[in-house]
């Protein structure tokens, strides 16, 4: 009897388990179907709803975050994580985002990102150092 508790603890305990690894891999990779383009338009419609920004931003917005996701998923992509790669790509992304939208704007994309990274230094405590526009990543 106690046999039959044990493995049928055992069982269960690996099924829990197994669910509990699949889960967290899937939540990882929900844009890793999407293409470069499919996720450049995606960022940049969601970029534009948040924030409210006109339409018309779209044309020049979708260059720019096109070529941050091709160089961050390149950089990702290889062996080992080349975070130069990654940190240059996010700068690169930051001045053109000043060049193309107005003060305003800007100041109000880069509050958002102020508040992301209190949010996540209080959720995490002192671990990690996050950067601006860092929660934009693949």
């Amino acid at each position: 009897m106690k046999n039959i508790f044990f493995v049928i603890a055992c069982t269960l305990v690996t099924i829990t388990f197994a669910n509990a690894q699949g889960k967290s891999t899937v939540a990882k990779d929900k844009n890793a179907g999407l293409t470069n383009e499919q996720l450049a338009t995606k960022r940049v419609d969601g970029f534009i709803k948040k924030f409210a920004f006109p339409s018309d931003l779209k044309e020049k917005l979708y260059p720019i975050f096109l070529d941050r996701i091709q160089v961050v998923r390149k950089a990702k992509s290889a062996e080992v994580k080349d975070s130069k790669a990654i940190s240059a790509a996010n700068a690169k992304f930051k001045t053109q985002l000043q060049q193309v939208l107005s003060a305003d704007q800007f100041a109000t994309v880069k509050k958002a990102w102020e508040e992301k990274k209190e949010k996540l230094k209080k959720a995490k405590g002192k671990g990690k150092k996050i950067e601006d526009g860092d929660e934009l990543e693949d």
